[in-house]
C-alpha cells in the first residue's frame, strides 16, 4: 500500500542536559494515510491510522540527526482513529516514534526544539478489541493444556523412587 506519514507536535520549554534536548509536548497529531482507497477486512478507506495526543516528550541529541517521541495514555492522552480498526473500547494507548535523517540538525531554542524534518518509523499499541472482548480459550487450547498436564503427571508417576539414605 502506497502511503504517507505526517507527524506534528507542539513543544514548549524544555531542557538540555549533557547535550540531550528534552522537550515536553503539549499537543500534536499524526496520520498514516493510504494514497488510494484500500480494502481490508470488508472495509474501505484511506485512514490507516491517525491520532491526536497531548503529553509525552521529544528527545534527541542537540546537533544530531536523530530524535524520538514517546507517549502513553495515561499520563498523556492518545486518541486513535482508523477506517479499519475500532478503538471505542480501548483504554490503554501508546506509541513511540523514532526520527532520523533530521534536517536541519536538531537545535534547541527558547520555545523548545526548533522545527525540523526527518524520516520516521514507529510502533503503536492499544488494547483494541473486536467482537466479544471476553477471553476464553478455544477447545483445542483446553485439550492441549489437559494433555500436557496428563503427560507431566504420567512422567512424575513413572519416575522411580530413590530411597533416602542416612549417613
Amino acid at each position: 500500500v502506497v502511503s504517507s506519514f505526517d507527524f506534528s507536535a507542539l513543544t514548549t520549554g524544555g531542557v538540555v542536559a549533557g547535550g540531550v534536548g528534552i522537550a515536553p509536548v503539549t499537543s500534536g497529531s499524526f496520520s498514516f494515510t493510504a494514497a488510494a482507497p484500500t480494502n481490508y477486512n470488508g472495509r474501505t478507506g484511506t485512514n490507516l491510522l491517525s491520532a491526536t495526543f497531548t503529553g509525552g516528550a521529544l528527545t534527541g541529541l542537540i546537533g544530531g540527526s536523530v530524535a524520538s517521541y514517546i507517549n502513553s495514555e495515561p499520563p498523556g492522552t492518545v486518541t486513535f482513529t482508523s477506517d479499519f480498526l475500532d478503538f471505542d473500547q480501548s483504554t490503554a494507548r501508546d506509541f513511540a516514534i523514532a526520527i532520523n535523517a533530521i534536517n536541519p540538525l536538531l537545535v534547541a531554542d527558547p520555545s523548545g526544539i526548533a522545527g525540523f524534518a526527518g524520516t520516521a518509523s514507529g510502533t503503536f499499541g492499544a488494547d483494541a478489541v473486536s467482537g466479544n472482548p471476553a477471553i476464553v480459550p478455544e477447545p483445542a487450547s483446553w485439550a492441549l493444556m489437559i494433555i500436557g498436564f496428563g503427560m507431566v503427571g504420567g512422567v512424575a508417576r513413572r519416575r522411580p523412587l530413590v530411597p533416602a539414605t542416612a549417613s
